[in-house]
């Protein structure tokens, strides 16, 4: 699991609320979270496994009341086959619940919440005409298309609880400095310190995968919340390095594109893009600067 999938886990369970009510708020249903289920389930020696990012027991308001599992897949990059793996969980959830407290049979729902970009699709269709066969369709949620003034707006009222400040730098116009400010005085007034630490240290996590970590940075640079926490420095200096590196491999891609025009290969674009260490990429961009062809430059790529 990547430090973003891992940074929205831990949002999602510090603050349960703002993400289930945000994926539940349209259904229709009278849905009340009530708690946290192991993802991984009790297999047989040799079977395959999936094992979900979160899964949340939710009440629904009938009589007598109903359990639904909700199934939670956070997607900091678009992949088109995670909502075949998201219908595996679905029916292996369902069908052996989980041990002693939830028996196999309960409904399940599955999301699909994209930490950036959007969801290429959340249905699957096999169906006749006659309308047998089997329609699953996961919930989505794109942080992209939640604005996140209105998110702040909706904390500062009391209608969203405050674990939405944790979503937003990755919803649209994140990046504009009133509303990261008006983000630090939402921040700024929560009681806990731990509490403030950890919105801070997501934050800085969750604008750099949006790419506008320069802009959350320079807003909240000095402030004595984050300057104080060696949890929050550790991240954020975590997310700095990330950020260079990026930096760094886009300037190479851009200066060898340059040097060699449509002669680059995407095998080398790729290996540039995947590279995470500085050492390799400082590398390679002196040899970038140097080398006589792009067959040179591979060359020694390859070494």
């Amino acid at each position: 699991m990547g430090v973003f999938d891992q940074a929205a886990r831990f949002a999602a369970q510090s603050e349960p609320f703002a993400v289930v009510n945000r994926l539940v708020r349209d259904l229709g249903n009278s849905f009340t979270f009530t708690g946290w289920v192991e993802p991984r389930s009790s297999s047989l020696p040799g079977e395959d496994e999936r094992v979900a990012d979160l899964i949340a027991v939710l009440a629904e308001a009938t009589e007598p009341p109903l359990t639904w599992f909700l199934i939670v897949e956070f997607q900091a990059q678009t992949d088109e086959k995670k909502l075949r793996v998201l219908l595996e969980e679905s029916d292996n959830l369902h069908t052996r619940g989980r041990p002693k407290e939830y028996p196999p049979g309960l409904p399940v729902l599955a999301s699909l919440v994209y930490l950036v970009g959007r969801c290429p699709c959340a249905i699957i269709r096999m169906m006749t005409q006659n309308g047998k066969g089997l329609l699953f369709e996961a919930i989505e949620w794109n942080l992209c298309d939640d604005d996140a003034n209105t998110a702040l707006d909706g904390v500062a009222s009391g209608l969203l609880t405050w674990g939405t400040l944790f979503w937003v730098p990755l919803m649209a116009n994140a990046s504009e400095e009133p509303v990261i400010r008006r983000w630090k005085d939402l921040v700024d007034a929560l009681p806990s310190l731990e509490t403030r630490e950890s919105l801070i240290g997501i934050a800085m996590v969750f604008s750099e995968l949006a790419k506008c970590y320069l802009e959350w940075e320079r807003v909240l640079k000095g402030w004595e919340t984050m300057t104080e926490s060696k949890v929050v420095n550790t991240w954020i200096e975590r997310t700095e390095e990330r950020t260079q590196l990026r930096e760094r491999r886009e300037f190479l891609v851009r200066l060898l594109e340059s040097r060699f025009p449509n002669a680059v290969a995407a095998d080398v674009l790729s290996a540039i893009r995947d590279n995470n260490s500085a050492q390799i990429l400082a590398d390679w961009l002196n040899e970038a600067f140097v080398a006589p062809s792009i067959d040179d430059f591979v060359r020694f790529l390859r070494k």
